[in-house]
């Protein structure tokens, strides 16, 4: 064999031989001199970022609310500002002197509502709208296919639930849920110690109470108006719009 081609064999070997080893340098290499010999930093995303639950928030007229307001012990909402869901054991909606002494009424009467009907355990029916007079105690629940007034210093013992408005005087409590697909006005002191949902409005009397400290509950409607010192225990949600007079 000739001493060209004996040049050529080996300048073909040689090639050939880099040709195969070429697809593993890269692996060659980041074992040499390795690029992730430390962790890479993570960072977390914005949406992702939890902050801590405040105990106590304030907010205040004419500054932007937050659709969703939370913390671990109270919410103060100053008149004039607006909300669309807080949450919170209590909510002060205006005044936070909201809890101010209650007076027992001395005495109440317990009463059929008129034209009512035997309705489940030990509840009524009315087929049309209700009145009930003052300082009557009903024993609930109770299912008001009209419009229902019920008036001052009265008792409900048990859920209410209205096809039409619902009125609840001065000082009446309701030891249950409320609910009416039109407007629900709680007027001065009165209490609810379950949950209110409207498929209209909540009008909220000053001094009224939605739920207990030991029970959260919750406020629901499209429009919430509240006067100054009403309080909610859990948690407000206007679905539209909320706001403190």
């Amino acid at each position: 064999m000739s001493a060209s081609v004996q040049l050529w064999s080996v300048v073909f070997f040689a090639l050939t031989a880099a040709l195969l080893a070429l697809p593993f340098y890269p692996a060659w290499q980041e074992w040499r001199h390795p690029l992730d010999a430390r962790a890479l930093a993570l960072k977390s995303s914005p949406n992702h970022h939890a902050l801590p639950t405040s105990p106590q928030v304030r907010l205040a007229q004419g500054v932007a609310t937050p659709p969703v307001v939370s913390a671990s012990v109270r919410i103060v909402a100053s008149s004039g500002c607006q909300f669309q869901k807080l949450m919170a054991p209590t909510l002060v909606l205006g005044s936070a002197n909201a809890e101010r002494p209650r007076h027992e009424p001395p005495h109440r009467t317990l009463v059929t509502p008129p034209h009512a009907q035997p309705w489940g355990d030990r509840g009524w029916r009315i087929q049309g709208d209700c009145h009930i007079a003052d300082a009557q105690q009903v024993q609930g629940p109770l299912v008001v296919m009209g419009a229902l007034t019920l008036g001052a210093d009265c008792m409900v013992d048990g859920d209410v639930k209205a096809h039409g408005a619902v009125q609840v005087g001065p000082r009446s409590r309701i030891r249950g849920a409320l609910f009416s697909e039109q407007a629900i006005a709680l007027h001065e002191d009165a209490q609810v110690q379950g949950p209110v949902v409207s498929e209209a409005q909540v009008d909220l009397g000053p001094g009224v109470v939605i739920g207990r400290l030991a029970q959260a509950s919750t406020l629901s409607a499209p429009r919430i108006v509240a006067q100054s010192g009403a309080l909610v225990h859990g948690t407000a949600w206007a679905t539209q719009s909320g706001r403190v007079v």
